[in-house]
């Protein structure tokens, strides 16, 4: 463990004294209890808890990527470790830039007709269900005249039948996906 002082550390980095006394107000300089900085430590807790859209590290040659930077894409959030207990900003942004990639995922495969909103479907569905259930209630009052009339058994199956597949085409119908009606974006609602 190298220890230095505060004006030491500064020259090292290649920074300000008064960048260090900034780090020390942020809490982001590490301490040994001799008042010394302790260079490793600092340094990893600088790279953790860093801005990435600042830019990261503007030393000459500094290449402005930490470790984490080097761990494999599908590593998870094992691939930064949180400081203190505490998510890392770059942790956070990552997931956040992961989750507006699956989001216009999703959004890409609704425009391309891939997907459809679950509410427009449970609208559907509720309409055939009640659809379906008017035509059958009504199943009596369509039919009853002309059963009444009937004699032969096969004449009274076969006219059953005939208004069940009408109920049934009617359904098939009215059920196409294709009549689902795009979900509004935000800029026309």
């Amino acid at each position: 463990m190298s220890e230095l002082s505060q004006t030491e550390y500064a020259q090292a980095r290649g920074c300000s004294a008064a960048y260090v006394s900034k780090l020390k107000r942020q809490g982001r300089l590490v301490l040994t209890p001799n008042g010394k900085v302790n260079v490793e430590a600092t340094d990893r807790l600088i790279e953790n808890t860093r801005d990435p859209a600042r830019g990261g590290d503007r030393r000459p040659g500094a290449d402005g990527q930490g470790e984490a930077a080097h761990a494999p894409a599908d590593a998870g959030p094992a691939a930064v470790r949180p400081v203190g207990g505490h998510e890392t900003y770059k942790e956070a942004a990552r997931r956040e830039r992961i989750a507006k990639a699956r989001l216009a995922e999703l959004e890409l495969a609704e425009a391309a007709g891939q997907l459809v909103r679950r509410d427009q479907v449970e609208q559907m569905v509720f309409g055939l269900a009640r659809q379906a259930m008017d035509a059958l209630m009504s199943l009596d009052e369509r039919l009853a005249g002309r059963l009444a009339a009937e004699t032969d058994e096969f004449r009274v199956a076969e006219l059953i039948r005939t208004e069940a597949r009408k109920i049934a085409d009617q359904l098939a119908q009215a059920g196409k996906l294709d009549d689902v009606a795009p979900a509004p974006t935000e800029a026309a609602a």
